[in-house]
């Protein structure tokens, strides 16, 4: 189609410029709004009907988007609330559970290269998108339904490596299937397109992120005081809305056949230039460039497409880094902020997992502001802003922005108690009375007022006798026994229970407690 309009422009071109010496765009703009003029030219009529049809935007890309949204909703849905599920269903120590998301993470970002040669080689993309959505859909299906009682692993696990090879594998077809729905003359429209997915991607990141934590919190289902069965039965629901758009759209797809593994050629490109350059019968002339020994299978453009591939990849190298960083959002910034009380303003109280919203309304508040008020600042002050100078800053507020989530950490140990040696104890005392209580030990002498509290005092381990006394109770005073075991802390609340002075010993939890909360 591209090769007809080409051609056809070609030849209309040079009749018009010999005859009335004048631009050919310029005519055929004109001649797309002149019905008239058509008429005289079967050729003119053609070009009329390919390039007013060129400005309409493929409707198949609203299924596209669409479909990407709801994929993208499903997809940071389940994620947000993946890490908290380990660790308070699954009962995964932090340590595992942060280990098994960011396996989870590596397996979402290395199937992307199966996916690209899956469509370049075998299925073409629009059967690769369909078939691994199918999969990505089960998972999530496995994902919900063993949230069910009793908590179990096995289903989760197969239901987190389905969805890893599903969304890797569609990760690098869907935009560019996009791409392919449009004519070589609409050009301008691709770069509305892309902005249009990259707005899509980012607001079912946004939505997704805010309602999964809150039904999985906020809603009670089964018994239990959350809902995780809601809570990624939403995410699957949206990859099924997900797959069924796709699946509506086909009609008004443009589809390509596969074109080769381009990924594969790539790699066989390299071995090819390395084999030349280092064999022992080198028959080769001196080449400017190690690749370009690889022309004697290999087209000339080609090659300086890979050159170009891997000057791109050597500045990647930092990548991998800021994005190591950037992934613990999910998992240690998540669980960091389990042991805060997560109050922003007021009553408004932030949800651990809903911590990762902020990243989305970041990038839809600050893009138009970076690129009206800042980006065209630094040019007037003559800053470099190129993409490589935006890419290291980025890297830089990374930095920073971990080496103030370490001073937090710190901050938050500094209020864990250090553990009990071997054979010591701690214990407390609560006055419940409503007059002062006398207490006397071996240990501890003091008088406590009303609602007054003493310790924690750490003592040696065993078995004590305490006295109390207090005015306001019958009988006066009393003899208290306290059995303290190694490594155990405890509390002793002095009450009147039915006008009768009582003491009784209650367990102290020694671990911090989650939300910043206290266990009593």
């Amino acid at each position: 189609m591209e090769g007809d309009i080409k051609n056809t422009l070609d030849t209309v071109a040079v009749e018009k410029l010999s005859t009335e010496k004048r631009d050919p765009t310029n005519l055929l703009n004109k001649e797309c709004k002149t019905e008239d003029n058509m008429s005289k030219n079967s050729k003119m009529k053609k070009i009329k009907k390919l390039l007013c049809k060129s400005e309409d935007y493929p409707t198949s890309i609203f299924y596209i988007v669409t479909m990407e949204f709801c994929e993208r909703f499903s997809y940071y849905g389940m994620k947000t609330i993946l890490v908290i599920y380990l660790t308070k269903k699954l009962l995964f120590d932090e340590n595992s559970a942060t280990a098994l998301y960011h396996i989870f993470s590596m397996l979402c970002y290395f199937t992307p290269l199966f996916g690209a040669m899956l469509a370049d080689g075998y299925l073409g993309k629009f059967k690769t998108i369909l078939y691994l959505s199918i999969v990505y859909g089960i998972g999530n299906l496995i994902m919900s339904l063993t949230a069910l009682p009793p908590p179990e692993s096995i289903g989760p696990s197969v239901g987190l490596l389905l969805i890893g090879i599903g969304t890797g594998g569609i990760k690098p077809c869907v935009s560019s299937f996009g791409g392919d729905q449009f004519l070589a003359n609409q050009a301008h429209l691709v770069a509305s397109y892309f902005s249009l997915f990259y707005f899509a991607i980012n607001a079912g990141s946004l939505i997704s992120t805010f309602i999964t934590p809150v039904l999985r919190a906020d809603v009670h289902c089964l018994g239990a005081n959350d809902c995780y069965l809601l809570a990624f039965g939403m995410p699957a629901a949206l990859m099924i809305v997900a797959l069924l758009v796709f699946v509506c759209g086909k009609s008004s797809y443009k589809i390509n056949p596969p074109t080769g593994n381009l990924l594969g050629k790539v790699f066989k490109c390299i071995g090819r230039a390395i084999k030349n350059k280092f064999s022992r019968q080198n028959k080769f002339e001196m080449r400017d460039h190690w690749l370009d020994y690889a022309d004697d299978v290999y087209e000339s453009s080609f090659i300086e497409d890979v050159k170009a591939a891997l000057h791109v990849l050597f500045m990647f190298l930092p990548l991998p880094i800021f994005w190591s960083l950037f992934d613990q959002q999910g998992s240690r910034w998540t669980l960091q902020a389990e042991k805060m009380d997560g109050q922003i303003v007021g009553s408004w109280i932030l949800k651990p997992d809903q911590m990762q919203v902020i990243n989305p309304v970041l990038i839809i508040l600050l893009i138009p502001f970076f690129e009206t008020l800042v980006y065209p600042c630094l040019d007037k002050c003559k800053i470099p802003n190129r993409p490589l100078q935006r890419m290291c800053m980025g890297m830089l507020f990374a930095g920073c922005a971990f080496i103030i989530a370490g001073f937090v950490q710190i901050k938050i140990d500094s209020t864990i108690e250090p553990p009990l040696d071997q054979g010591q104890s701690k214990l407390s005392y609560i006055n419940a009375l409503s007059c002062p209580v006398n207490i006397s030990s071996s240990f501890y002498n003091g008088t406590l007022d009303y609602t007054q509290g003493a310790g924690p005092i750490k003592i040696k381990s065993g078995n004590y006798s305490v006295k109390f006394s207090a005015s306001c109770a019958s009988p006066q005073e009393v003899q208290f026994p306290l059995n303290l075991q190694s490594q155990k802390g405890y509390e002793t609340v002095i009450a009147n229970n039915g006008g009768q002075l009582k003491a009784s010993r209650l367990d102290d939890h020694l671990d911090k407690p989650k939300k910043g909360q206290a266990l009593i």
